[in-house]
């Protein structure tokens, strides 16, 4: 069942809030289809100029993904992978939140990675709408699936900068979040990638959604080796965005000072507690509920406050955004284990 698919049938009458939403996704869904199909299609017209190795494996990824969207497909399907951020006490429960990451699978039922994914989609070859596209209709998609499964909890999708670029892409955002305010669904957080400088024109824009619509907005990956300036564009957010920061530490980062005692995560600390004191710090990549205290408990020495884990859930071919949410609601249910006293 591709995306949201189901959240349609179960919409109520033509005229609610959620009706409106469901016509809002299909028709940015419908929009993005549109646009593979012509890329599709002119690759086949195009006969003349051969394609190298790279541009195949591309073409390749965007044909699984138009069967992923046709209607009726089965053999080709997107799932949700859902990450999970898990309080350690419950004075940290308000924090809670999940992340809606793209998982498509292929004809074969082999999977594709979210980075090829993308990849394939900003191929300069074709339409270099595309990846902006898909991401706009991906927002709003994840945002309906999430809620028909009736999440109380936070959910958080990623905002490219290079997307505030594109009135369209702006334009679309604001008409949506003004759509999803009107369903009364839980708060929504909107998740800064650092991969693409943030200037101010972006910044400002996003910091009138966030007072518009009141959303929140979480960093990504903050201390990247590949990242842009941190300390700088945090200082920046933290000027700009009205509320408190979410700042998720790179997951990297975090394994590095698990497994090797690479103090950089402590020096990235540090910077968020001096520049975003009132900012939730979250540690990507904790592989269990238990390794979160145990982190804590390790960086008490270097000074550090409190902060919370994001616990990635097992991505499986058969699962299903329900079945997903359904085993984190039985991992959220079991009581946290106490510091070590």
């Amino acid at each position: 069942m591709a995306i949201n698919e189901h959240f349609s049938q179960s919409a109520q009458s033509d005229d609610s809030p959620l009706q409106e939403l469901n016509r809002f996704e299909k028709s940015l869904r419908e929009l993005f289809r549109e646009k593979l199909a012509n890329v599709l299609e002119s690759q086949v017209a195009d006969n003349t100029n051969p394609i190298d190795i790279v541009q195949a494996r591309h073409l390749s990824v965007l044909k699984d993904l138009a069967a992923a969207l046709a209607p009726g497909a089965h053999k080709a399907a997107i799932f949700f992978d859902h990450e999970k951020a898990l309080p350690v006490s419950v004075d940290y429960l308000f924090h809670s939140f999940q992340e809606s990451l793209v998982r498509l699978r292929g004809e074969t039922g082999t999977p594709i990675s979210p980075k090829d994914i993308f990849d394939a989609l900003a191929d300069e070859h074709f339409d270099t709408d595309l990846a902006t596209s898909f991401r706009l209709w991906l927002t709003f998609a994840s945002i309906a699936d999430y809620h028909h499964v009736q999440r109380t909890t936070r959910l958080s999708v990623n905002i490219v900068p290079h997307d505030l670029d594109s009135n369209e892409f702006r334009d679309k955002l604001d008409q949506g979040l003004t759509i999803f305010s009107k369903c009364g669904f839980s708060p929504l957080i909107l998740e800064a990638t650092e991969y693409d400088p943030w200037k101010r024109a972006r910044r400002l824009f996003l910091k009138e959604m966030a007072e518009k619509h009141e959303v929140l907005v979480a960093i990504d990956d903050y201390g990247a080796e590949d990242g842009f300036n941190y300390k700088d564009s945090l200082k920046r957010f933290a000027r700009d965005i009205p509320g408190p920061l979410i700042v998720k530490l790179d997951g990297k980062l975090v394994t590095d000072f698990i497994e090797n005692r690479n103090e950089n995560l402590v020096e990235r600390l540090h910077e968020i507690q001096k520049i975003c004191p009132d900012a939730v710090v979250v540690a990507e990549w904790m592989p269990t509920i238990e390794d979160i205290p145990a982190l804590r408990r390790r960086l008490t020495e270097y000074g550090v406050g409190d902060m919370i884990g994001l616990v990635q859930s097992v991505y499986l071919q058969n699962e299903t955004p329900s079945s997903i949410i359904r085993k984190l609601d039985r991992l959220e249910a079991l009581e946290p284990p106490q510091p070590e006293i």
